[in-house]
Formats: C-alpha cells, structure tokens, sequence
C-alpha cells in the first residue's frame, strides 16, 4: 500500500486509466494514510472521506464505460485552505471565518475537477497566509512529517507535510516571499513557484489577490516528484474570464531540454547570511550531478541580486500595515494571533508616501532589468532556499534572524523569475533541504528538467521515516 500512496500523480493516473488500479482503491489508501499521520503533524484541517470515496466510485463507474473526464481522472488531492469550495469552510486559519462557506469553486478547483481529481480535504496555512511557520488559532501548528518539533514551513505548510508524507498525492498553494519554496524545502518535496500570472487566483477566500499581493504572489502545484509539476502546470494555467492580471504563454515540453548544453550559474550563500555545511554541499551536489551531465557550471550571481531583498520589503510595507488591518476589519478580525500582529508592527518601518513609493517601483523595474540581463549569460542559476533546514517550532518568525533567514526567497520573489524546488541533500539531523532552481520567465520546462536531472541522481524526495 505505502509503494501506491507513494508514487506521482502521473503513474497513479496511468494506472487508473490502464485499469491496474481503481479510484476508490487509491482514495481509501489515501484516506487511511491520513487517518495514521494526521494525529502526528495536524496537516489535514477539513477532511471529506465519505463525499472522496463516493466521488471515486463514480469515476471508477465512468471508467467502466469508457468515459474518463481528464488527465487526473480518479486521482485524489488535497488544497490549501484559502481557497474556495463550493459548500465547504474556508477558514484560512482565522478566528473570525470559521463559520465561512464558499458558494462557488475557485477557478483552480474546477480545472482540477474538469480533469478528474477528487478533494480529499482542505490543509492548514498561518491565519491569512500570513507567515513562514504554519500555526494559527484555529486549527494549531502543523509539524514537519521527518520530525515532529520542527516547523512544516508556511505559508503552504499544510499541504506540503501530507504530501510528503503520502496522505495527498499533490496540493496547490501560494507563494509571495516563500509560501510553496520554504514549505517544499522543508519537507523534502517538489514545487513550482511559475512565472507571475500564469494561474489565476480567482475564488481566494479575499476575493482576489490585488494590489503587490497580485504583483508579486502566485499560485502553484506541490507533489513528492517533479514530473507531476507540468502536467499540473498545465491544468492550472491560463486566463479565466475573472482574474485581470491572468496571461496566455505556452509551457514547452521539459523533455525537449539537453541538460549538457545548459550553462548554469549557482551562488551558496548571499551577503546577508551564510548558509550551513549541509545547505552548501546540497549545492555542490546539485552542481556534481549536472556537470556530470555535461553542463557548464560556474558561480556567479548577479552584482546586485541580494538588493531585492530590501526591495521585497520595501514594496511590500510601502502603506505601513492599513492594507493589512483594512482586511482584518472587512473581516471582523479583532484578536488576530500574535504572528500576524508582529507582521503588521514589522510593516510600518517600511511605510512611505506616494513619491517614494513609485521611486521603489521604479527602482524595482530597473533590478529586475538587471537580473534579467544576467540570465542572458545564463540558462539556470541554482540558489539556495533558506540558509539551513528547517527551524524548530514557533521560532521568533519577526525578529532580524528571521528576516536574514528569508532572505534567499524574498530576494528571487522580487526578481519575478519562475522558481523550481527540489531535494537535494539533508542536515545532520535527516531534515530535507532543497534549492532553488531560477530560469526566465516563460522557461519553467528548463527549471523541470534541470530539477528531474537532480532528482534522479540525488535521489529527492523519500518517506519520512518517523511517520512509517
């Protein structure tokens, strides 16, 4: 049972469709797996056993006779709970939702449903997604699935503890400065943080992501392995008639990449903060295994890289916190978790007025030129995710260590440059710890093969041995 709860979702659907395995099958070994490692990590906050079981029969029904819905038909899924589905809670982790009920499907949701995936549940995120360690007042912290006193990361921490620990075979999530990358890394798991604006993000428990929250945060899939990336990409993309900013770009096939011809430039530490031995041979090993391949690797890094990082924060607390608390008051939020109110004391030394605000923008536009400009030199650069694995449960989240602790992901957040995750070495204590794999926008396919190439040699994700 552990070899199918383990696998990607492409086999699982291949099966499905061969009939070498049913939907319901599937289904009830996921359930059970949930059953077994949810007490241990609080993963899973809303789980639908009986409507997922019932939903499988159908599709094992419409099998039967030949009429299979899509490329995911019977494959089961969980969603990080932020997002809407028709007739459910969407909690979000805050105090003053719990009592919400979503009308309608975000448009995510139906693409998945149109290809034939069954929701499993909704997973746990920090209150509003607010924060790197997934812990709110509502449903409690979520614990890392290789060990319990460690944090899953955040925001997307839920869905990425029960996807490495094979209770969902993928989640979708979100990732402004870190929310699919630090969760991934943390877990030992794949994600993609794509170029902005591929997938929509209509049907939010907020509506829509405005304002810098749709400037610079995404949408995107996790799952154990990195061949699931693109086809879920896939689903997902496109403009839905809601969401303005939504684009139409093609996803080339990762299959047509050569990596011996690639010229790769990789960094291992930023000037901010150093990164750990076990962060910086996880580097060296990624860099091994392609040079082996024959690619070009040579470090470098763009002169003014770690500048976005100010930038991040610069851009993201240009109002103080109104924007922040304006939402809290929309919602009726009067006791918001402590988290949430150091995040919103963190903004206000960034509040600025309406000159220097579009001076930010404006000198955010030139580093992202810059940036741009050394990736014409480059096909891939390989950086790390944090400096280290992940941190021991409700570390300070808002001191100064955490902001040069983030600073690997605020940095590429602002650069906009679509972001591949992977495996690729563990600490000292068997902790995962993943790179991060920066291409072009529009290049995620290169980012893929580049991470299936690591994947393959480096072994990325395995079981987590305290949940078997």
């Amino acid at each position: 049972m552990e070899d199918i709860i383990s696998q990607s979702a492409k086999k699982l659907a291949a099966s499905i469709a061969n009939k070498e395995l049913s939907s319901t099958e599937l289904v009830s070994a996921c359930i059970k797996q949930i059953e077994t490692v949810n007490p241990k990590i609080n993963a899973v906050v809303q789980c639908y056993p009986e409507r997922a079981l019932l939903e499988a029969k159908e599709k094992d029904a419409l099998l039967s006779k030949n009429k299979p819905l899509g490329p995911l038909h019977g494959v089961p899924f969980t969603l990080k709970d932020v997002y809407n589905t028709q007739g459910d809670k969407v909690v979000a982790g805050c105090t003053a939702l719990t009592d919400n009920v979503a009308t309608d499907d975000a448009t995510i949701v139906k693409r998945l449903k149109q290809a034939g995936a069954i929701l499993l549940g909704k997973t746990n995120t920090p209150e509003l997604e607010c924060g790197a360690d997934t812990d709110n007042l509502v449903y409690g912290k979520t614990s890392n699935p290789y060990h319990q006193d460690y944090s899953s990361g955040g925001s997307s921490g839920g869905s990425a503890a029960i996807v490495s620990a094979c209770g969902s075979v993928f989640d979708i999530g979100a990732d402004r400065g870190g929310s699919l990358r630090v969760p991934a890394h943390y877990c030992g798991i794949t994600t993609v943080r794509p170029t902005m604006h591929r997938i929509p993000s209509s049907g939010v428990v907020y509506g829509l992501r405005t304002g810098m929250g749709g400037a610079m945060t995404t949408e995107g899939p996790l799952s154990r392995h990195v061949e699931d990336l693109p086809m879920l990409l896939t689903i997902l993309q496109g403009p839905d008639g809601i969401d303005p900013n939504t684009q139409i770009a093609p996803l080339n096939s990762s299959s047509n990449v050569d990596v011996s011809k690639l010229t790769i430039a990789y960094a291992n530490k930023n000037a901010i903060i150093d990164t750990s031995q076990e962060t910086k041979q996880a580097i060296k090993a990624a860099c091994s295994a392609l040079a082996t391949a024959g690619a070009c690797i040579t470090e470098d890094q763009p002169d003014d890289l770690q500048q976005g990082c100010q930038l991040f924060q610069e851009l993201n607390g240009a109002d103080g916190s109104k924007t922040l608390k304006s939402v809290l008051d929309e919602l009726n939020v009067t006791e918001p978790s402590s988290l949430l109110q150091k995040i919103a004391t963190y903004m206000e030394a960034f509040e600025c007025d309406l000159v220097t605000f579009m001076q930010r923008w404006n000198n955010w536009d030139y580093y992202r030129s810059n940036i741009l400009q050394f990736f014409n030199h480059y096909d891939v650069m390989l950086y790390p995710v944090t400096p280290d694995a992940a941190l021991p449960h409700r570390t300070p989240m808002w001191d100064p260590k955490m902001i040069r602790h983030a600073s690997y992901t605020w940095i590429i957040s602002a650069t906009l440059l679509p972001v591949t995750v992977v495996r690729a070495g563990s600490s000292k204590t068997g902790l995962p710890i993943g790179i991060q794999i920066i291409t072009k926008p529009f290049n995620e396919h290169i980012g893929f093969a580049v991470a299936q190439h690591i994947e393959h040699v480096l072994g990325g994700w395995v079981m987590p041995e305290t949940l078997s």
